[in-house]
């Protein structure tokens, strides 16, 4: 079985979630260097992931961006992200929390 480790990110751009998420993704895949690493992040966010903010995207296997209605905070986008996990990624996986160092 290949492992999958999946990822929920949301940001504003004043917020460092992604730096966190970076960190995290990065030790994943020093330890895990054939895991299949998803990222789910939501339209804004996603839009955030250019130049040193989408290094994140070289350690990533696949990413997923869920478009949210526009008037949800950003907790509201991180929770029902996180809680539609099983319904956008099919098989086993291990959810990681962004700020989470392996």
């Amino acid at each position: 079985m290949k492992t999958k480790l999946v990822y929920v990110l949301t940001c504003a751009p004043e917020k460092n979630y992604i730096e966190q998420a970076l960190l995290s993704v990065y030790t994943a895949r020093h330890y895990n260097p054939k895991a299949t690493i998803v990222l789910i992040v939501d339209d804004l966010t996603d839009k955030l992931l250019i130049d040193t903010r989408g290094e994140i995207l070289n350690y990533i296997s696949e990413k997923i961006v869920i478009d949210l209605q526009p008037d949800m905070t950003m907790m509201d986008r991180s929770r029902w992200l996180k809680t539609s996990v099983r319904n956008l990624v099919r098989g086993d996986l291990l959810f990681i929390d962004s700020d989470t160092i392996i």
